[in-house]
């Protein structure tokens, strides 16, 4: 019963905001953006942006963390870097000739 209550009055609540915003459109449309962005929570206008609270080394901290291996996955990631790094990879680093371009151009 209680619940029921609280939809309803929530429900009125909603319906009357909506009723001065669209009132507020025509009549007065400064009060109404500024009721508006009340509304979505926007602080722009306060200045008061979280993200500018944060000291500098925090961000790198956790972005440090974020882009660090897990031990979990260090081994892993040792092996991905040997593999790499290994002599197996030499085919692709080593220069094109001059008949291989031309072979590659002939077929297509």
């Amino acid at each position: 019963m209680y619940s029921r209550l609280c939809k309803k009055k929530k429900r009125a609540f909603v319906q009357t905001v909506f009723t001065k915003l669209d009132l507020l459109v025509e009549k007065d449309p400064e009060t109404y953006w500024n009721m508006k962005k009340e509304l979505k929570g926007d602080s722009s206008n306060d200045g008061s942006d979280p993200s500018k609270n944060i000291p500098s080394t925090t961000w790198e901290n956790y972005f440090s963390k974020l882009f660090s291996v897990k031990p979990e996955f260090e081994r892993q990631n040792n092996y991905c870097n040997y593999k790499l790094d290994s002599s197996c990879n030499t085919i692709l680093d080593s220069e094109i000739s001059e008949q291989e371009i031309l072979a590659a151009v002939k077929e297509l």
